[in-house]
C-alpha cells in the first residue's frame, strides 16, 4: 500500500501554527490557566535529587521551587487547547536567566516533566534550576496534564507549545515578583533536540515578540528522519526494540495528523498490531512497552509497512518533510550540537546532516563529539557541558 496524500489541513503550510491562528486565539495563547507547586527543595535536597538521577550535584547554587503550569495554546489543527509545563524557579532575588529544556521521547503522560521531579524528563530541569536558571520544560501537546493525543516529532506543535509555555512562565513568575530574562537559552535531548531546533527557529522568527533566542544546544537530536534515522533503522544499525518503539510512536501519533493508513493492521504485523493499540495509550510506561516490542523492526511491520518506510509517499512523505526541516535556517545565536558515535537509538548522522545544513547557511556552529557513548549516556555526558556553556554565556564562568 501507499500512504494517501494528506488533506489540506495537514499540509506543511497549514501546520505553521505559529502564524496562522486567528487574532482572538493568538491573544489568549500563553495565558496561564492553572498552577500547582509540586516540590520545594533546599539546595542540599536538590543536590540529593540530582545524584539520584545520575547528574552531577557540584553545580548546585540554590534551592528551587517547581510548579506545574497549565496554559492556553493551540493544537495541530489550530484550535484552542491547553498544555502543561514544568517551571523550576531558583530561590533568591534578582532577574533570572531563562533556560528552555525540551525532553526526550516518552509515551506515558505521567512521565512528562510537569508531573514530578523523579523522572528522566525533569532531571535536567532540576540541574539548571539549582544552578540559578529559571527553567521551563514543556510537556508538549497531549502529555502531562494536556488533553488530546501526543504530537510526536511534530515541529510546529513542539515549537508552538514551547513558545506558549515560555509566555505562561514569564507571566506566572512576574505575578510573584520574579523577573525572567527574555533572552532564552534553548536545549533538549533526543526528540527534545528536534524540539529545541524548532523552538529556536520560532524564537528567531519572532513568534513571541518579547522573547529572543540567546543560544541553542541540542543533544542527540532527531533532525533527519528520511535520510539518516529511518535508513539506520532499516539497515539494523539501531537497537531493535527502541526502533520498534519509536516507529510505533511515530505511526500512531502521525496518523491523526497526516492520515497515513486505512487501518493500523495495514502497516503493523498481526502479532503486534493489537499490542501497539493497547500500549500507546498514554498510560503504559516505557519498560512495559519495550518488553512487548520485537527485537527487529522487520518483525513489527507488514511487508507493505516496510516498503512504505523505504519509499515514503503521500501523508508519510509530507510528515517526514515537515519534521526534517528544523535545521534549514540560519541561527543568529551561537549553536552547539552534541552527538555520540555509539548512539544506537538516534544515529549521530542526524547531527552531521543538521550541521551540514546549518553550515551551508553560515551559522555560528560547533559540533561536540561525545565519543562512543550510547543514547542515554550521551544525555548524562552532554547536559553538564551545556550547563557550563550557559553559565559562561550568562555570568562569564570559565567554560
Amino acid at each position: 500500500m501507499r500512504f494517501p496524500a494528506p488533506p489540506l489541513a495537514a499540509t506543511p503550510v497549514a501546520l505553521a501554527l505559529l502564524c496562522c491562528v486567528s487574532p482572538a486565539v493568538a491573544a489568549e495563547r500563553g495565558s496561564p490557566v492553572g498552577a500547582k507547586p509540586i516540590a520545594r527543595l533546599s539546595a542540599s535536597q536538590a543536590a540529593k535529587t540530582l545524584r539520584a538521577s545520575g547528574l552531577p550535584a557540584g553545580r548546585v547554587r540554590r534551592g528551587i521551587t517547581a510548579y506545574r503550569l497549565r496554559y492556553v495554546t493551540v493544537g495541530v489543527d489550530g484550535a484552542p487547547t491547553t498544555a502543561s509545563t514544568l517551571l523550576v524557579l531558583p530561590h533568591g532575588r534578582g532577574r533570572l536567566p531563562t533556560v528552555a529544556y525540551e525532553h526526550g521521547t516518552l509515551v506515558r503522560r505521567a512521565d512528562a516533566p510537569s508531573q514530578g521531579l523523579d523522572s528522566l524528563a525533569s532531571s535536567a530541569a532540576v540541574l539548571y534550576g539549582a544552578a540559578g536558571f529559571a527553567t521551563v520544560a514543556p510537556d508538549y501537546l497531549g502529555l502531562g496534564s494536556g488533553p488530546g493525543r501526543q504530537a510526536y516529532l511534530h515541529a510546529a506543535s513542539e515549537a508552538g507549545a514551547s513558545i506558549d509555555a515560555l509566555r505562561a512562565a514569564e507571566t506566572f513568575a512576574r505575578r510573584r515578583g520574579r523577573r525572567l530574562d527574555t533572552r532564552v537559552l534553548v536545549t533538549g535531548f533526543s526528540q527534545g533536540g528536534h524540539a529545541a531546533m524548532a523552538l529556536g527557529q520560532a524564537l528567531q522568527r519572532r513568534a513571541a515578540p518579547r522573547l529572543r533566542l540567546r543560544a541553542l544546544a541540542p543533544i542527540s537530536g532527531v533532525f533527519d528522519l528520511q535520510r539518516a534515522e529511518v535508513p539506520a533503522i532499516l539497515d539494523g544499525r539501531m537497537d531493535g526494540r527502541l526502533s520498534a518503539y519509536n516507529v510505533s510512536a511515530l505511526l500512531t501519533s502521525w496518523q491523526p495528523i497526516y492520515h497515513l493508513y486505512g487501518s493500523l493492521d495495514d502497516v503493523i504485523a498481526p502479532d503486534y498490531a493489537e499490542r501497539v493499540r493497547r500500549l500507546f495509550d498514554g498510560r503504559h510506561s516505557d519498560p512495559q512497552i519495550l518488553e512487548a516490542m520485537p527485537t527487529r523492526v522487520s518483525d513489527l511491520l507488514t511487508p507493505d509497512g516496510l516498503d512504505d518506510l523505504r519509499h515514503p509517499s503521500g501523508g508519510l512523505l509530507a510528515g517526514l518533510r515537515a519534521s526534517d526541516g528544523t535545521c534549514r535556517w540560519k541561527p543568529r545565536a551561537p549553536v552547539r550540537l552534541y552527538a555520540a558515535s555509539g548512539d544506537r537509538a538516534v544515529t549521530s548522522a542526524n547531527s552531521r546532516h543538521c550541521a551540514r545544513q546549518l553550515r551551508k547557511r553560515h551559522a555560528r556552529l560547533h559540533v561536540i563529539q561525545l565519543g562512543r557513548l550510547d543514547h542515554f549516556p550521551s544525555m548524562f555526558a552532554a547536559t553538564p557541558q551545556v550547563l557550563t556553556w550557559f553559565e559562561h554565556l550568562t555570568w562569564g564562568a570559565s567554560a
